[in-house]
């Protein structure tokens, strides 16, 4: 901490999380324009940055972060940490609870009666696709080495 810039622990911490969340929003819109984002199956991106505003805004993100770098360097606060691996397995896990209400015994069933045989369908896959996301959170948590997954 600057001892000319004091700030109380709770003004701090308030400070950390606002500076560390634009810092990921600057971060995340560089990564877009250096590599913009593809389709998946499921989600289609529109509203694309275009290749001839990429430059200007580089330059913007660029001239922002280090505004903010100065500033978390004036004021002096540390960096905090992140777990990559905890990030991911939490977002799986959640994942998994979203699949889960999905069978068409959970909350499937306030969403309407499912046809036959689609409420089949789902029975059948819906458990080798929670096998997958278990698989993932397991090696991401310890490392396993697990058997290449069966051709889907």
């Amino acid at each position: 901490m600057n001892p000319h810039l004091p700030l109380t622990e709770p003004q701090e911490r308030k400070l950390m999380v606002t500076l560390a969340e634009l810092e990921r929003r600057l971060a995340a819109l560089r990564r877009t324009l250096d590599c913009p984002p593809e389709d998946l199956r499921l989600v289609h991106h529109e509203d694309r940055i275009r290749a001839d505003e990429a430059a200007g805004l580089r330059q913007k993100v660029e001239a922002a972060r280090l505004c903010l770098c100065r500033m978390a360097d004036t004021l002096g606060l540390s960096p905090s940490t992140e777990s990559v691996r905890r990030g991911f397995v939490a977002g799986l896990e959640l994942a998994g609870i979203s699949l889960y209400e999905a069978h068409p015994a959970g909350e499937m069933r306030g969403c309407g009666e499912l046809a036959p045989a689609s409420a089949a369908y789902l029975k059948a896959e819906l458990p080798r696709l929670e096998a997958h996301v278990r698989d993932l959170i397991r090696l991401l948590e310890r490392g396993d080495k697990l058997e290449p997954p069966e051709a889907v």
